[in-house]
């Protein structure tokens, strides 16, 4: 928050540190909202004030590994110990400061993607 005095902007709050926000969750093949996601599908987070450092991302508290990270995108890989059946909290970090959770509706066994890059489940290319 800002006061202008003079013109000039005077910081109301010098401690205040903007919120991170996260605003969609999208396919990273179409950029289309995603109503379900599967393990171990990449996925595009939208937003603004995530990265580009110490960016984290958990979805359900599971810890979900970070392939990009800039202060309006994160690309992810969701977990592949995520539960499916369920809806899933997902939530960005940065800087130690955390977003309000986005809700999808569910986690699905399988979410066809087409994608042309397979990662293993400890991130390297297969």
């Amino acid at each position: 928050p800002q006061l202008y005095l003079d013109e000039v902007p005077q910081l109301l709050n010098p401690g205040y540190t903007p919120p991170v926000v996260l605003s969609c969750v999208a396919s990273p093949t179409t950029f289309q909202h995603l109503f379900a996601l599967s393990p171990g599908m990449f996925v595009t987070l939208f937003g603004e004030r995530m990265g580009p450092a110490g960016t984290r991302v958990f979805l359900n508290g599971w810890e979900a590994p970070v392939l990009f990270s800039s202060p309006g995108q994160v690309n992810i890989v969701v977990p592949y110990e995520l539960p499916t059946g369920q809806p899933v909290d997902v939530e960005v970090q940065s800087a130690g400061f955390p977003s309000r959770t986005l809700r999808v509706n569910r986690t699905e066994a399988t979410n066809l993607q087409l994608f042309p890059v397979v990662l293993n489940q400890d991130g390297t290319l297969n």
